[in-house]
């Protein structure tokens, strides 16, 4: 890129902060995180790996600072899926924190208002409600992560899918930009795809 080589030291260490961000979200992607049926994507790992890059996520993406009340503010994952969907998500990341602030997952249901959640993983058994929840995140600054195929279309911002039998993610920035958010280069350069057109 022309860029890059007007800065070939800044390529650098981008391309060596890649490639770390790589090797860490690798290491919650076992190969075996996906088995050989049609269900592979719904697999109990496949969605304990799919809990693991949504906090990772979190360092990666800048919400504008109305999106937290207070410094004090948790970050607010929803989970718009089955209870077990939400019970892995919350086994997975446990009590963490992520700058600073602890992080929170809750249940989110189509009639619920979105205010307060950072990220939204629609799972593929509300994926009917995507385009309807994605319109909501707008207004919210809510970063809105999907796992199925025609996700992008209806609003989505990440998109899991499983390549090579593992759990991989494509970025569409348009939604993310529509919502106010940021996703760092350092997160786009270890996505499978990144698609810029709205």
């Amino acid at each position: 890129m022309r860029g890059a080589r007007r800065l070939p030291a800044a390529g650098a260490a981008l391309r060596r902060a890649a490639a770390s961000l790589l090797v860490a979200l690798a290491l919650a992607c076992p190969p075996h995180a996906a088995a050989q049926s049609p269900d592979a994507a719904d697999a109990p790992l496949a969605q304990r790996v799919k809990a693991a890059f949504l906090y990772r996520f979190l360092a990666y993406v800048d919400w504008p600072a109305n999106a937290f009340a207070d410094s004090a503010s948790p970050v607010v994952i929803g989970v718009a899926g089955h209870d077990r969907d939400v019970a892995e998500v919350k086994a997975t990341i446990g009590e963490r924190l992520v700058n600073g602030r602890s992080v929170l997952v809750r249940r989110v249901r189509e009639a619920d208002a979105l205010s307060g959640t950072h990220v939204l993983f629609v799972t593929r058994a509300e994926s009917a409600r995507t385009a309807a929840f994605a319109q909501a995140a707008r207004a919210t600054s809510t970063l809105v992560v999907t796992e199925d195929e025609s996700a992008f279309a209806q609003g989505s911002a990440i998109n899991f899918r499983i390549v090579d039998g593992r759990v991989r993610f494509d970025i569409a920035l348009a939604p993310a930009e529509r919502a106010g958010l940021r996703i760092s280069s350092r997160l786009l350069a270890v996505a499978q795809t990144v698609r810029t057109a709205p």
